[in-house]
């Protein structure tokens, strides 16, 4: 059997269209959620090269992850980066840490990876 090295078990999604707002930006991108537990997710960010964004381990963030039923406003901590040149394009992949999650909304997520991962 193989050990599970993380926490929360993680639901691989479809590249589901959220807002991604970092806290010391005015801007808004819109990432891919590449995966979600209810202790965080990885995003993936495709930018122009010259509109790159800081995105650091540690950095607070702030985003969306707006499902059929609600729309979740949370707060997060990235806890790795990862970046590569892809067709004149940065792609960063990064994973966040949820914080300050309200306890209905932590819920709401466990109860949709365990509905979905049935």
């Amino acid at each position: 059997m193989e050990n599970e090295r993380r926490r929360h078990k993680r639901l691989s999604t479809q590249g589901v269209s959220i807002k991604v707002n970092l806290r010391d930006e005015e801007k808004e991108f819109d990432a891919k959620l590449m995966n979600i537990s209810d202790g965080g997710s990885c995003f993936e960010l495709d930018l122009e090269v010259e509109k790159k964004v800081e995105l650091s381990v540690f950095k607070p963030i702030l985003f969306d992850l707006k499902f059929e039923e609600k729309v979740i406003e949370c707060k997060g901590q990235v806890l790795r980066v990862y970046t590569e040149v892809v067709d004149d394009c940065l792609r960063y992949e990064f994973g966040i840490e949820f914080k300050d999650m309200t306890k209905e909304d932590i819920k709401f997520i466990s109860d949709y990876i365990h509905k979905k991962m049935k």
